[in-house]
């Protein structure tokens, strides 16, 4: 049975496993027609036989290799092999379309199964330009920067929410749409990340922010770099050697080429091994920060990964990650407003945060057990802000009263000022809660009733009760005695 009504015999692009062609359909659809080159996969499975035998080779005779090279040629091999299969291409571009359809600004042309074969695939035509190309996206009215943005958006929900990611994207396989769009070809090569392994990346990224490499040690034996049975003593300082200084500038300054390099000098003096999965996620965000940096010199993928990170660490109920945030905001024992702050502004830059489910998660911290030490700042700051409304009232009511009886107050001290300095951090956050996207009086009147039903604000009511009624007694004590407040 014949689907085409015309298939042009010049191929429109070329690559080393097949040529593509654009053809028209008997109901006058235009399509690609992806064509798999004769004798290819007998010549690929001797070439992989000969390279693996070469690799199990150095594997047991060069001592300096201490990654698994055979296991990194059979997730090679695999990947080949998955990619000369265009049935399982186009299950993968299904899979990939589904987890993306919510994503308006995602687009994956339509696979026609009916006329997809191993060696043969059949797919919706797409009219885009190149992002590599700016002149010609700019002429389609389309931000250059607002499309890479869209492509490292998308890439981290790849990697770090579906675990299901692209692994070539290179200029190619990624289209600026006249729609504003950006559209993903070609997924012949693709790969998947456990959720332990996404858990890890994460915590492995705060661990790095704040600067605790005794921790970062070990989400590198959780990731599967070290064995469990490696000393990380002396991993520890080689580790700081290699990030302080980019961690001190900002992650938005770090160059993950460079920091990318450096680990690599970490990795040959040390037992490190690449887990294969690890390769080609550094193949992907390497080939991304490429097209980026084509676009906008100054790029830095870590800094355009952070707010992602940041949403991901508020928002994500995953138990893991909710240790990581409080190991993010505590320090020492003390909450870090700073790093609150920072936590929020970082996520404000991402377009689908989700306000409700952050603060939601906010007061899940609040009133976890290790919040106390937050809960006690909240009562603090209370406890002053309501004995500073008293003590104002008395001094008021102190000014009419006859200099006979007039108590001994001075009016220099415990003014509401000093209380507002002292509440700044609560001020800050609230500023910055008003800044994000969707903000609104009403998403915080809605959890008035979670917040009055809360085992723990009884506790703090009855805190606050007993610390402003000790500071009232203290001071008519004073009074009484005649000294001056």
């Amino acid at each position: 049975m014949t689907f085409f009504l015309s298939i042009e015999k010049e191929p429109i692009s070329a690559a080393s496993l097949g040529q593509v062609h654009k053809a028209i359909l008997k109901n006058q659809e235009i399509v690609a027609v992806k064509v798999q080159r004769p004798g290819l996969r007998e010549q690929i499975t001797l070439d992989l036989y000969i390279v693996r035998n070469i690799a199990y080779w150095l594997k047991n005779n060069i001592g300096l290799i201490r990654s698994d090279l055979v296991a990194l040629i059979d997730e090679l091999g695999k990947r080949v092999f998955e990619e000369m299969d265009y049935l399982n291409e186009a299950a993968n571009a299904e899979k990939f379309r589904n987890l993306h359809k919510n994503n308006q600004m995602i687009a994956v042309p339509k696979i026609y199964k009916e006329i997809t074969s191993r060696r043969v695939l059949t797919m919706e035509w797409i009219d885009g330009t190149k992002l590599t190309n700016l002149e010609d996206v700019k002429k389609l009215g389309i931000d250059p920067d607002k499309m890479i943005d869209i492509g490292v958006q998308c890439s981290l929900e790849q990697l770090l929410e579906h675990g299901f990611f692209h692994a070539d994207p290179h200029p190619g396989n990624l289209l600026a749409l006249k729609d504003g769009r950006l559209c993903y070809l070609d997924f012949g090569m693709m790969s998947e990340v456990s959720r332990e392994s996404r858990s890890g990346l994460i915590q492995a990224v705060v661990h790095l922010v704040n600067k605790n490499f005794d921790k970062l040690s070990e989400d590198f034996v959780k990731l599967g770099f070290l064995s469990e049975e490696v000393n990380l003593e002396p991993i520890v300082p080689a580790f700081q050697d290699v990030f302080i200084n980019a961690v001190e500038e900002g992650v938005s300054k770090m160059d993950f080429k460079s920091v990318t390099d450096d680990m690599s000098g970490v990795m040959y003096k040390f037992p490190f091994k690449l887990p294969p999965y690890y390769a080609l996620i550094i193949r992907s965000l390497l080939t991304l920060e490429g097209i980026a940096l084509s676009v906008d010199p100054n790029f830095k993928i870590l800094g355009a990964a952070y707010p992602y990170f940041a949403r991901r660490l508020m928002e994500d109920p995953d138990p893991e990650l909710r240790e990581s945030l409080k190991e993010m905001l505590f320090d020492n024992k003390k909450f870090k407003w700073d790093r609150l702050e920072d936590l929020l502004s970082n996520a404000a830059k991402q377009t689908n945060l989700d306000l409700e489910k952050l603060l939601d998660e906010i007061i899940n911290l609040l009133f976890s057990p290790k919040g106390g030490f937050l809960r006690n700042e909240i009562i603090e700051s209370l406890t002053n802000q309501i004995d500073s409304i008293g003590f104002t009232f008395l001094k008021n009511f102190n000014n009419f009263l006859p200099k006979s009886i007039k108590l001994n107050i001075n009016s220099d001290n415990n003014n509401l000022n000093d209380i507002i300095i002292y509440i700044e951090p609560l001020k800050n956050f609230l500023e910055i809660l008003q800044k994000l996207p969707g903000y609104s009086i009403d998403i915080f009147l809605k959890r008035i009733p979670r917040l009055i039903n809360e085992p723990y604000t009884k506790e703090m009511s009855f805190k606050i009760a007993k610390k402003v009624t000790e500071k009232g007694v203290v001071r008519l004590v004073k009074i009484a005695a005649g000294t001056n407040i």
